[in-house]
C-alpha cells in the first residue's frame, strides 16, 4: 500500500518494476532514490494536491485492485476445460495497471462532469479531510493483512480441538510458519514450489514493508525537525509499536505518513 502515496496515472510503471523485480528490490531502491533526491515536504504547498485526485485513488483501489482479487477468491469454473480461475489469477497479476486505468478515467470524468468542482482546492483542512478516509482504508488493509492470517490460525486449531480431528495440516497454519521464513543463510531447503514461492513472498514483504516504514519515519522526522523539533522519543516509540501491532510495518508507514501530514498541514 505505500504506492497510496503515489498518484493513481503514476503508479503503473513503479508498479510493474514491483512486479518484475520483486517488491523487496524495486521498493527499497525506489524509496531510497526519491529520500536522496526530493525536497522535504514541510510546508502546505509541498502537500497539496488536487481534491479530484486524492478521491479517486480510494476508488481506484477498491476497482483496480481489491474486485480483482475478490473475483480471484471466488470458486473456480470451467469453460471449454479451462479453469476460469487460473486465468483470473494471470490477469490479476497486473493489478498496477488497472488501479492505474480506473484512476485516470475517474479523474477524467468526475473533471469533465464537474462533479468535484466544489470542492476543489481548498486548502490544508479540506485536504485533511479528504485524506483521512485514504489513509483509513489503507491503514485498514495493512491490519486485515496481519490479523486475519492470526484470527484464522486461532479459529482453525480451537475448531480442530473442539472437533478432536487429526493435526495434519495444522503446521501450516502456525503463526511462525505464516509471518516468519528461514533463514537465507541456513542449511534449510524448500520441499516443494509451494513452499519455496512461500519462502519467497514472505521475506518479500518483510524486506518491502520494513524499507516502506524507514521511509516513511525518515519523511516524519524531517517534517518534525523544521516543524516542532521537540518531541519525546518514548511518545514517539510507543505510537510506532502500536502501528506495528495492528498492521506491521506497512502499518507503521501507513501511520508516520499520516502524522505527518497532520503536523504539516496544521502548522499555523
Amino acid at each position: 500500500m505505500l504506492i497510496i502515496s503515489i498518484y493513481g496515472d503514476r503508479i503503473a510503471i513503479p508498479g510493474i518494476f514491483i512486479f518484475n523485480q520483486s517488491h523487496a528490490v524495486f521498493t527499497s531502491l525506489y524509496l531510497a532514490t526519491r529520500l536522496a533526491v526530493a525536497a522535504p515536504a514541510t510546508t502546505h504547498e509541498s502537500l497539496m494536491i488536487d481534491t479530484v485526485d486524492l478521491r479517486a485513488i480510494l476508488w481506484s483501489f477498491l476497482l483496480g485492485y481489491l474486485l480483482p482479487m475478490f473475483i480471484m477468491g471466488l470458486p473456480g469454473l470451467s469453460i471449454s476445460n479451462l479453469s476460469t480461475k487460473h486465468i483470473v489469477a494471470s490477469l490479476y497479476q497486473q493489478w498496477n495497471l488497472y488501479i492505474s486505468l480506473f484512476h485516470v478515467l475517474l479523474v477524467r470524468w468526475w473533471s469533465h462532469t464537474g462533479t468535484m468542482d466544489k470542492q476543489r482546492n481548498e486548502g490544508s483542512v479540506s485536504l485533511l479531510s479528504t485524506s483521512r478516509p485514504v489513509y483509513a482504508f489503507a491503514f485498514a488493509m495493512a491490519v486485515a493483512s496481519i490479523w486475519i492470517p492470526v484470527l484464522l490460525s486461532f479459529a482453525v486449531r480451537i475448531l480442530q480441538k473442539i472437533r478432536k480431528s487429526p493435526s495434519s495440516g495444522r503446521k501450516n497454519l502456525e503463526l511462525a510458519n505464516i509471518f516468519i521464513p528461514p533463514s537465507p543463510w541456513g542449511q534449510m531447503k524448500c520441499k516443494d514450489a509451494f513452499e519455496g514461492g512461500k519462502w519467497l513472498l514472505q521475506w518479500d514483504g518483510i524486506i518491502g514493508g520494513l524499507s516502506s516504514a524507514v521511509w516513511a519515519i525518515a519523511l516524519y522526522a524531517e517534517a518534525r525537525s523544521v516543524i516542532e523539533p521537540q518531541e519525546e522519543l518514548g511518545l514517539l516509540c510507543r505510537r510506532l509499536l502500536w502501528y506495528m501491532i495492528l498492521g506491521g510495518p506497512i502499518g507503521v508507514a501507513t501511520g508516520v505518513l499520516w502524522e505527518r501530514d497532520m503536523l504539516v498541514l496544521q502548522q499555523s
